[in-house]
């Protein structure tokens, strides 16, 4: 035999020439020392800096509050509408007392005296006409109430949506001739008294 006598007790060396069988099969690749050891994280990933979630969260209020804005907007807007088209007129509320000549004899439902003795123009449904400083009317109304007596009678009157904007507003009861008042003096009510 010319090739290498199989002792498996021998301790001889084989000779370069020579491989062993597992040796040969393995021929080329490299032994596992010559890779790395694989590693896994043993933690969970690291989180990402905080730095990095602020564009999201600015990004996020500013769409909260330029969407609360335009609400805003457009409720003040609605209600600065409203509130002009009301603010253009206003309400003129009195009353006109009468100290002599009234009666509650013939008085009807809702009233408790009107005028006699010379002031029986002084009734329920009586006009109450608001004309500026030009004599141009503006507005109508009626005593709409009264109370009192057979020695006075205090009657009551609200004219709506007479215009802002005059210099005076003349206020006329009855044909008893026409009163003038600042527009902040109409605002505030009316007191206008008659008889002795």
């Amino acid at each position: 035999m010319t090739g290498p006598t199989e002792d498996r007790g021998s301790t001889e060396p084989l000779s370069t020439t020579e491989q062993r069988p597992a040796e040969v099969m393995y021929q080329g690749i490299q032994p596992a020392d010559a890779f790395p050891e694989t590693t896994y994280p043993t933690s969970s990933p690291p989180t990402p800096p905080a730095s990095s979630r602020k564009p999201f969260l600015i990004g996020a209020a500013s769409g909260i509050l330029a969407t609360a804005l335009v609400i805003g907007l457009g409720f003040g807007i609605h209600a600065t509408l409203e509130s002009s088209r009301h603010e253009s007129t206003f309400d003129i509320t009195g009353t006109i007392s009468l100290m002599s000549g009234a009666t509650a004899a013939s008085a009807p439902s809702g009233y408790d005296c009107v005028g006699t003795k010379g002031y029986d123009d002084l009734s329920p449904g009586a006009a109450v006409k608001i004309s500026d400083e030009a004599g141009k009317l503006l507005a109508k109304g009626t005593l709409d109430s009264s109370t009192g007596g057979s020695s006075y009678c205090v009657f009551s009157f609200t004219v709506s949506g007479v215009p802002r904007g005059s210099k005076f507003y003349e206020v006329e009861v009855a044909h008893r001739g026409g009163i003038s008042y600042t527009e902040e003096e109409a605002v505030a009510g009316i007191g206008l008294t008659l008889g002795s």
